[in-house]
């Protein structure tokens, strides 16, 4: 009872170690062992934000070896996202993967998926997902709306499609460009407009190319200075 007051008070690394003790205690007690999951998932979504991203997955791996797991609250998602943070794609994608059979309908485990996908170099898979996730209906994040846009943009430029990209990229209202948001869509076109560059300047339509180039430039005014002359240094995704 202590720890689930210390809880109820927000204080999570105190609630933490009461709660371990009580489990292991009574192993078996389902309202204990759903307390302890709800601090631990607190607890790594708090060391994410903190940049600990070794130490959130590790919490989240714990509360996955739970004896109920699966019947309240997956983290399946959260360690999709930690490990496409850290650099993991294919451990992202098996737990994206994984919430997808729970629930084939999940918006942000399709996106998260998709995104995986994308970042192991298959940008067909990764379009079939972004392409499950536009047809749903259900309710969504417009944040992540606006990511899976993006991001199926870019992976049609990856594919070969630059048409398909330009038209997708081209659709997109950019708002306020000051936004991470707006950024995000600022950077993809100026990375599509040089990836576009290079191939007509293999081809060489010197005009076309240079046309190319200026739109790029264009597009990378709004961001910032060390920024932008990084992204124009580069002519690839």
């Amino acid at each position: 009872l202590v720890g689930v007051a210390f809880k109820a008070l927000g204080s999570f690394e105190r609630a933490a170690p009461l709660l371990e003790r009580a489990f292991k205690a009574a192993p078996k007690t389902r309202a204990i062992e759903r307390e302890l999951a709800q601090v631990w998932q607190i607890q790594a979504r708090q060391d994410a934000q903190d940049g600990e991203l070794v130490l959130a997955i590790a919490r989240l791996e714990r509360l996955q070896a739970l004896p109920s797991y699966g019947t309240w609250s997956p983290v399946d998602e959260d360690l999709a996202l930690l490990q496409l943070q850290q650099g993991a794609p294919a451990q992202a994608l098996g737990h994206a993967l994984a919430a997808l059979r729970r629930q084939r309908s999940d918006r942000r485990a399709l996106w998260l998926a998709g995104r995986a996908q994308l970042a192991l170099g298959r940008p067909q898979e990764a379009l079939k997902l972004y392409g499950e996730y536009s047809k749903l209906t259900t309710a969504s994040s417009p944040a992540i709306d606006a990511l899976v846009r993006q991001e199926a943009a870019v992976a049609l430029a990856r594919a070969g499609d630059l048409a398909g990209a330009t038209s997708r990229l081209a659709r997109i209202e950019l708002g306020d460009p000051t936004t991470p948001r707006a950024a995000l869509l600022q950077r993809n076109r100026v990375r599509l407009a040089l990836l576009s560059a290079a191939k007509l300047l293999a081809q060489k339509r010197t005009a076309q190319t240079a046309a190319q180039l200026e739109r790029a430039a264009a597009n990378s005014r709004v961001l910032p200075e060390p920024e932008r002359a990084a992204l124009l240094s580069r002519i690839f995704f």
